[in-house]
């Protein structure tokens, strides 16, 4: 069984629940609580990008092959081909709730990530920033003035955006977001406690700076408003709330069995992305479930996860056979 890193495991399933009770709560916005957790839940999608970025680093240092088209075709497949497969089963759902849809442009849109589903932006993050990484790891091996020209860069386009709105901002949005991705790289260069706590110290304390400009400016300090494209104050937060965790996690046990249920959901987190939005688009649009929004946090989590041990369990049949034909 291949190694795997704990804090990362820890982090990401904690990361996929926060985004499931993001997609759930979004709903109930009227209500304090459901409100408080949707937007203090925004993180998750940092944490996805943080663990893409500190495994790239971690284990792709030493290898030349990141610079290859192989490389991003493997990329491409496995970021792309879950997502088709969701969308055919999941573009009946939109057609239901909203029969307008039914149309080839919306359906071309849905497939080429240019509109479609609201969540297919991060489908096209993480192919960006797939193929940014390597790049990143060349200026860093043998174009270190450029490297840290890239990362002024890139705060500078976060400070940028904390008083300039796009509506367009799925072609840039990349360079915000690769912040993101720099911490990472700074996780790795410097493993230790000291650093997480410094991490989170500094970014909640410049957060909270932020918070007081922007308050000024009469800019709203809910996290989603200042998500696309991120700006400073919405990266701080992830940053800082990933850095105070693993500062946290380190001195655990992870091995201990009570985390395999987050563990469960950090191995498979992609596919649950996928499959919670299904489910939870299922009940709100077909079975129309009026119930309170804590109890339909607690069924589509645990109908994701029925749906999660189906999938593989089937696919641990399908191999078993095509193994035995060999």
């Amino acid at each position: 069984m291949q190694n795997r890193n704990d804090q990362i495991d820890i982090l990401r399933g904690i990361g996929i629940i926060a985004m499931i009770l993001i997609h759930v709560t979004a709903w109930y916005k009227t209500d304090a609580l459901a409100f408080y957790f949707w937007n203090s839940s925004q993180f998750a999608v940092q944490v996805f990008n943080f663990c893409s970025g500190y495994l790239f680093f971690l284990k792709e240092q030493r290898r030349e092959g990141v610079f290859s088209l192989k490389y991003f075709a493997k990329r491409a497949t496995r970021l792309l081909i879950p997502y088709y497969v969701f969308l055919v089963f999941y573009l009946p759902l939109e057609i239901i709730e909203s029969p307008k849809r039914l149309s080839l442009n919306y359906i071309l849109k849905s497939f080429t990530l240019t509109g479609g589903p609201d969540l297919n932006w991060i489908i096209l993050l993480f192919l960006m920033l797939a193929l940014l990484m390597p790049f990143l790891l060349y200026l860093l091996r043998s174009r270190k003035l450029f490297f840290f020209t890239y990362v002024l860069l890139a705060a500078f386009s976060s400070l940028l955006f904390l008083n300039l709105e796009l509506r367009t901002y799925k072609l840039i949005m990349w360079l915000p977001w690769s912040l993101i991705i720099l911490a990472s790289w700074l996780f790795v260069k410097f493993h230790n406690r000291i650093t997480s706590a410094y991490l989170a110290i500094s970014c909640t304390v410049t957060a909270l700076l932020l918070s007081f400009y922007l308050s000024v400016q009469d800019h709203s300090l809910l996290l989603i408003d200042n998500k696309y494209p991120p700006n400073l104050y919405y990266l701080l937060y992830g940053v800082a709330w990933i850095s105070g965790h693993w500062f946290v996690l380190s001195f655990l046990d992870l091995k201990k069995k009570a985390w395999n249920i987050v563990r469960f959901f950090s191995v498979n987190s992609y596919s649950i992305f996928f499959i919670h939005f299904w489910v939870f688009t299922f009940m709100r649009v077909v079975l129309k479930l009026d119930l309170h929004w804590g109890y339909l946090f607690v069924i589509v989590l645990m109908s994701s996860v029925l749906v999660q041990k189906i999938i593989n369990f089937l696919s641990k049949v399908l191999h078993s056979k095509l193994y035995a034909e060999r």
